[in-house]
């Protein structure tokens, strides 16, 4: 990706709107290419269930806490209780989720970011 944004600046003030953002010139072959399109659809199906996971869980565990306090109280070992292991669980999720990503954009991202940066600049694949 880091790639991609050094060979072709994204945004520019005196473009036309394209899909929320100002392009104009090779800017806006990158964005209309079937390679950006692939990778942002890659990028969407990774990216939203792992975000829609991450924040369910932390929307639970706070309407758990706020409307069932009897529950959270309930003690799993002395003293440590149930809304204790879920807010450990909470931050064992979002490193879990950090990792996860990191792993696909260095793996899946970069290169399908490569790929669009040689099909921009006619290398062949």
């Amino acid at each position: 990706m880091t790639e991609l944004m050094r060979t072709v600046p994204l945004i520019d003030p005196n473009a036309l709107f394209i899909d929320k953002v100002k392009v104009d010139g090779p800017a806006r072959t990158v964005l209309q290419s079937a390679s950006f399109r692939h990778l942002m659809s890659v990028k969407r199906r990774a990216i939203v269930p792992l975000l829609g996971t991450s924040l369910l869980f932390t929307f639970m565990v706070a309407l758990l806490a706020g409307y069932a306090p009897g529950f959270m109280a309930s003690r799993v070992a002395g003293s440590f209780t149930l809304g204790y292991l879920l807010v450990l669980g909470i931050y064992l999720a979002c490193w879990i989720v950090s990792i996860i990503y990191v792993v696909l954009a260095n793996r899946k991202f970069e290169v399908l970011a490569l790929e669009v940066a040689r099909d921009h600049r006619g290398e062949p694949k």
